[in-house]
């Protein structure tokens, strides 16, 4: 076996569960999901049998070249995984982030303080609207806890 991969991590763990899969009506209409996930389940169900032979084999190049591949493909399994989970119609809607720090001390807090910066970056990176609704102070660094609001 190709360093330690076995067939779930090599090749499995890719797999799609294609009727599974919830797909939005515009996507449909397009064909863009229903095109991709024929091209993905093809080319895993390739990768999966030449895994197979590859493990019999014994040949190591097969396996790292059919991980690349299967690799390659990780990309697009996680856009449609993503696009499957924000189908909700609530989805577009803004949110409220509560960042509590609980038990800790003053590590807790600055943990908390770095948080809330990794929370405002990432929204603004993504183009979200943030505001900071509350925050406050921890005893001697950091803050106890903040309420983000994201439009």
């Amino acid at each position: 076996m190709y360093a330690g991969f076995g067939a779930q991590q090599a090749v499995g763990v890719f797999a799609l569960d294609v009727d599974g899969c919830a797909l939005d009506a515009s996507d449909v209409a397009g064909g863009f999901v229903v095109l991709t996930l024929e091209r993905l389940t093809r080319e895993l169900a390739d990768n999966s049998e030449l895994y197979e032979m590859s493990v019999e084999e014994g040949n190591d190049d097969d396996l790292k070249a059919i991980a690349a591949e299967a690799a390659k493909l990780l990309p697009e399994i996680e856009e449609l995984e993503f696009r499957r989970m924000c189908r909700h119609e609530s989805d577009p809607l803004s949110c409220f982030l509560d960042i509590q720090t609980g038990a800790g001390g003053t590590e807790a807090c600055d943990w908390a303080s770095m948080l809330l910066r990794q929370y405002l970056r990432y929204a603004e990176r993504k183009g979200f609207k943030t505001s900071v609704d509350d925050e406050t102070p921890g005893d001697v660094a950091g803050i106890k806890g903040a309420t983000i609001h994201i439009e």
